[in-house]
């Protein structure tokens, strides 16, 4: 019966993303020019590198792309985030560019196992701009509660909401996510869903695969876009330090990578 339950609980988050993923190819985003900053790496929790639900940065749990997961990083984990994404189709190395976003997210972990708080330094655009973001997990995950967390991206409001208005500086967002471990086999799937304003206006969900012990794979619809990666950990989950790669697309045709330093004590 659990696991029946489980089952039905990964399709209908399935379910949701590829309906939401119908209005977003019926009103496509003007060639991501809406939140371009924050398209391909929020600068959250679970940003194309994982977090585990007794917030271990690095360690055995979900991804996403660009929407925050639940699970928080605690006290005495580090994590710097280096991630590009590419405005055209193909892929570009590089930094910055008219057709490259690079982001750079230092940050770091407060607070207790299941009720961690996260703060964020996150530099994007080619001259650095600063976001400052956080969130906090107010529940653990526990039997059949999923843990929630609230949170907030760019609180002094400097980056744009659109390349239409680029010094606007509209981009300040809010949000409340849940996260929930649906699958307890050796691959274990995550789904997430939330709710927020701004660059997380209207409903958001996700889902992970972990279909190895270094490496997940993730879809979600972020209320812009259809995104989806792939994550590959140099070493295992259970190390104090760890390096993951990510390869992702946003709006499904947008592609981005990055690499990824976690450290836990």
């Amino acid at each position: 019966m659990r696991c029946a339950t489980r089952i039905w609980m990964v399709v209908l988050v399935t379910t949701a993303i590829l309906a939401t993923s119908g209005l977003v190819f019926a009103y496509p985003a003007e060639d991501l020019y809406d939140y371009y900053q924050f398209r391909f790496d929020s600068g959250l929790p679970g940003n194309n590198w994982t977090v585990s639900p007794e917030g271990k940065a690095g360690g055995a749990g979900p991804a996403q792309m660009a929407i925050p997961i639940a699970y928080t990083p605690c006290a005495g984990n580090y994590i710097l985030d280096a991630n590009v994404g590419m405005a055209d189709s193909g892929l570009t190395l590089g930094w910055h560019g008219d057709k490259i976003n690079g982001t750079l997210n230092p940050a770091f972990g407060l607070g207790k196992p299941g009720n961690g708080i996260y703060l964020a330094y996150t530099l994007t655009g080619d001259k650095g701009e600063p976001s400052y973001n956080w969130q906090w997990q107010i529940l653990a995950e526990e039997g059949s509660k999923p843990a929630v967390a609230i949170g907030g991206m760019d609180m002094s409001n400097q980056r744009a909401a659109t390349q239409h208005r680029p010094l606007s500086g509209e981009a300040r967002s809010f949000y409340a996510v849940a996260t929930k471990q649906v699958s307890a086999d050796r691959h274990p799937t995550y789904a997430t869903v939330g709710l927020g304003t701004g660059r997380f206006k209207g409903p958001f969900a996700g889902v992970c695969t972990r279909f190895h012990p270094r490496a997940t794979v993730a879809a979600e619809y972020d209320t812009l876009g259809v995104n989806a990666n792939i994550t590959y950990a140099f070493r295992d989950p259970q190390e104090d330090h760890n390096f993951t790669m990510v390869l992702g697309v946003a709006d499904l045709g947008y592609w981005s990578y990055g690499l990824t330093y976690t450290r836990s004590r």
